[in-house]
């Protein structure tokens, strides 16, 4: 299969029926009917702590904020001979369609009822809580919830399919309302069963009635939802296959999607690549991946202990995602925006949805082998130090986690680490998404395509998304407060055409053509090697045609210090001028950002320019801290501003900040940047030295070279060539140089379509190292042809080791001659190390191999000989042998001693 459609697995999910059910999937084993009582404390336990628990000092203020809690609800909660006078039990919250504005708020007044009773029920089930075991007030409960499921969630059908008189949104009746009923149940099951037996086969028998389960809409994190509901209604009902069919529909959203044949067609889910996608085509592992993280964690506390199979390998599966999936997008205790959907124009979430994590973790490395334990422990550490925010355990659901998170912060032996992501690059081709950190930064890509959705937004969330998804990007720098810097105020505050990295239509404003459109596009990938990446994308309208977006391919290439950033063939087909900004910031309200630039003549300026030839451009925040230098690598004009922008609803003042490039849209525009992070005037000043080269900018192929790191990349478009580069299609591409000669190659074909891809090398004396399964070299002369076996390959990153033999000698030579000026090589041992050099250089040029190793092994074995260093030059001629170590292993693997 060469590629796959997600409306098309959208339209027969949809297609597979609708009708009110119990799930119902296979049982491998049935649940033991003796682990129910387990199962029910345990999940009790979980959201209300133990005696010993809730004793901790730890775990003060979350029982201090349950009581206050409790106390506060408690004055909502009106007398039952009110309840039927005012429609509800809570004071101000009227239930029914007929006393609300619309369903949606119906549905979710009746979802808030059932929250505030649950977290009444919370106050009196826990333990060294001032209401713990307060029957009277128990009862009060039981008999409001009663009343209320009697009366208002006994309703019939289904808002998504029209019938009966239900109304609102799905999800305050199969997920919301059961989520807080069946917490409800289990808080006060033991008096449950003395005053109203009947009560919990009522609310479960209620809860089936609304369940509308078909892939469509229960998949990933709500099918997690669902399911360990479903499987704690078994234990408050003592049924046993009921636990095990709720255990078999929760393992399934564990599985790794795959994104060539997903199974019954659901695409929500983690893939192998780290990607999580939710509502079929959007990235969310910011919020719905949070949530089924969350969910995972906890069904595993609640298992603990318990026969049930299934369970055992969850917590590995958890940490490769926490490895995989969570670390890229979360940096010093933020979550980054472009993982969020229509979460990330919220202006309440950012480190809040991190402390959500860290109790997930924190349950998580309860459970984990002790090495894979200790390395999340100091990643839980890392964060809750590099946090703007501090960790408020108060706001954990389970007592039980405070006090493992109170251990680990206390454990002055543990040191806090980043282990899974401080420094490298992160390709999601299966979400459009890549990240790359380095220390001081973390940057982040946001695009799309006919696979995966331009933006979400939905029921009034996310009110201007429309251009988040056409390479917009985010520079976190280190220290700030990201909410600050970025967070929804980011999103509100930042006019839609001039989000950083976009190119759009001067002042462009339109209506919403859908929840979550797709593109026309299909190019869009990256590729990454040796913690180097590479991300492209062609433009593509909406694929409905609403909207026309501006046309042309970008490429980001991201390297140690910059990212450089190349534009081609950008234009508008109604031949409306674009913006296209280099970046956008915000600072606080009050703040005054600097911007200092030098013209291309090499004149300094300060503050804001209108259309100027720049080489470089500086932006410095004096309160908040940070700076950001770009460099510009054409002669394109360039405009700076900055200044104060409010807004309403959020009642929002930020400075916002914007260097922009202005073009025509009726004719073909390149640019060609790069964002230096946390840069001074003298690094920006040291770009004149060229170490930055452009390959090709255009619209068949991209590519820049960092002759200070030995670093290529390329995205090819179409067939095409740049230099010694070609490739016979759609392509993305690193070749990174080591200092040993050989090169790491990452390749990625971008348009998921293909089934072969082929590019070629031409330069002498490159021989293949290792390959992975998929890819077959072959080198005749000059041209060394690397063929990628792509059929389903849904933008999989290849990778491969070739070297460079020459390279390879060059090296060798030039740290024997750095070790000879350094003094760390005894004179009677220089000639024996030339003469075995001279050899190997000798026979490379007459195309002899076996001479050529057996003359650099005769070179590596007299390096190590003790008497070929000085007194004293030990130190320094360690790296020389480490490196001929290396060459010599390398021109083995290569078979060329044959």
């Amino acid at each position: 299969m060469s590629g796959f459609s997600r409306r098309a697995l959208f339209g027969l999910a949809g297609a597979a029926g609708v009708g009110h059910a119990v799930l119902r999937f296979s049982r491998p084993v049935a649940a033991d009917p003796g682990d129910l009582p387990l199962l029910l404390q345990n999940f009790r336990s979980v959201h209300a702590g133990t005696a010993t628990s809730n004793q901790s000092a730890a775990a003060a203020p979350r029982i201090a904020l349950i009581e206050a809690d409790g106390e506060r609800y408690l004055s909502r909660l009106r007398p039952p001979s009110q309840w039927e006078q005012y429609s509800g039990v809570i004071n101000d919250v009227r239930l029914g369609l007929e006393n609300s504005s619309n369903g949606a708020v119906a549905s979710g007044r009746l979802t808030s009822t059932f929250r505030v009773l649950c977290t009444l029920a919370l106050a009196t089930a826990a333990p060294g809580a001032q209401w713990f075991g307060d029957t009277a007030k128990q009862d009060q409960l039981i008999a409001a919830l009663r009343w209320v499921v009697e009366n208002y969630y006994s309703a019939q059908g289904n808002p998504y399919t029209g019938t009966g008189d239900t109304y609102g949104d799905w999800w305050d009746w199969e997920i919301g309302s059961p989520n807080e009923i069946t917490r409800t149940l289990a808080h006060l099951y033991d008096r449950i069963l003395l005053v109203d037996p009947g009560l919990v086969d009522l609310c479960v028998t209620m809860m089936d009635s609304h369940l509308l389960y078909v892939p469509r809409f229960h998949s990933g994190a709500n099918r997690a939802d669902i399911s360990l509901n479903y499987l704690v209604q078994g234990a408050l009902t003592a049924d046993a296959p009921r636990v095990s069919e709720g255990l078999a529909a929760f393992l399934t959203v564990t599985q790794v999607v795959d994104p060539v044949a997903p199974v019954d067609g659901i695409t929500d889910g983690f893939y192998p690549d780290g990607s999580f996608l939710q509502h079929v085509d959007v990235p969310y592992t910011g919020a719905y991946g949070k949530n089924l993280l969350t969910r995972l964690t906890q069904l595993v506390a609640v298992t603990a202990g318990t026969s049930l199979i299934g369970v055992s390998g969850l917590p590995s599966a958890a940490h490769g995602w926490v490895q995989n999936s969570f670390a890229p997008v979360t940096y010093e205790g933020h979550l980054l925006e472009l993982v969020k959907g229509r979460i990330a124009a919220r202006t309440n979430v950012g480190y809040e949805d991190a402390h959500i994590l860290v109790e997930a973790f924190t349950q998580l490395a309860a459970s984990l082998p002790t090495a894979q334990g200790e390395a999340l422990r100091a990643y839980i550490k890392h964060i809750a130090q590099t946090s703007d925010e501090t960790i408020e355990v108060a706001t954990f659901v389970s007592p039980l986690a405070i006090a493992a998170f109170d251990a680990l912060m206390t454990d002055a032996a543990l040191v806090p680490e980043d282990p899974f992501f401080e420094s490298g690059h992160k390709p999601f081709n299966s979400m459009e998404r890549s990240v790359h950190g380095r220390p001081g930064y973390r940057f982040a890509i946001a695009r799309s395509s006919s696979r995966i959705a331009k933006y979400e937004t939905l029921s009034g969330a996310n009110p201007r998304p429309w251009f988040q998804g056409e390479g917009a990007y985010y520079l976190y720098l280190s220290g700030q407060d990201q909410t600050q810097a970025y967070g929804g105020e980011y999103l509100h505050v930042v006019h839609p055409t001039k989000l950083a990295g976009v190119t759009a239509q001067v002042g462009e404003e339109r209506a919403q053509s859908g929840n979550s459109p797709w593109a026309t596009n299909d190019h869009s990938a990256g590729a990454d090697v040796d913690g180097y990446g590479t991300a492209s994308q062609q433009l593509g309208h909406e694929f409905n045609l609403t909207y026309l977006n501006p046309e042309g391919v970008k490429s980001w290439y991201m390297f140690d210090e910059e990212i450089v950033v190349l534009g081609a063939d950008l234009s508008e087909p109604a031949g409306r001028d674009l913006i296209t900004s280099v970046d956008t910031r915000i600072s606080p309200a009050g703040s005054s950002p600097v911007f200092n630039w030098v013209d291309g003549d090499g004149f300094p300026g300060t503050g804001g320019t209108t259309g100027s030839v720049l080489q470089y451009a500086r932006w410095s925040e004096p309160v908040a801290g940070g700076a950001v230098g770009y460099v510009f690598l054409n002669a394109s004009p360039v405009s700076i501003e900055s200044g104060a922008v409010s807004v309403t609803g959020p009642d929002l003042t930020r400075v916002v900040s914007n260097v922009s490039f202005l073009h025509a849209g009726d004719q073909p525009t390149s640019l060609a940047y790069a964002i230096v992070p946390n840069a001074d005037e003298p690094d920006l000043e040291g770009y004149q030295d060229g170490r930055l080269v452009i390959l090709a900018n255009d619209a068949s192929v991209q590519g820049v070279t960092h002759t200070g790191l030995g670093v290529t990349m390329l995205n090819f478009f179409s067939s095409s060539n740049a230099g010694v580069f070609e490739s016979d299609g759609p392509a993305s591409a690193v070749f990174a140089r080591r200092s040993d000669g050989t090169i790491g190659v990452g390749i990625s074909e971008p348009t998921f379509v293909g089934s072969s891809l082929t590019l070629r090398l031409s330069e002498p004396g490159i021989q293949l190292v290792s390959a992975e399964p998929g890819v077959t070299v072959s080198i005749s002369g000059n041209v060394t042809e690397i063929t990628l076996d792509t059929d389903g390959a849904a933008g999989r990153v290849f990778r491969l080791e070739l070297l460079d033999l020459a390279h390879s000698l060059t090296s060798v030579e030039a740290g024997l001659s750095s070790a000879i000026e350094l003094g760390s090589i005894s004179a009677s041992a220089v000639p024996r190390l030339r003469a075995a050099l001279q050899v190997a250089r000798t026979s490379w040029e007459a195309g002899r191999g076996r001479p050529m190793y057996l003359a650099l092994l005769r070179f590596s074995r007299f390096v190590d000989e003790p008497r070929s260093a000085t007194a004293g030059g030990e130190v320094h001629l360690r790296p020389l042998r480490e490196l001929a170590t290396r060459v010599v292993a390398a021109v083995k693997q290569t078979g060329q001693i044959r």
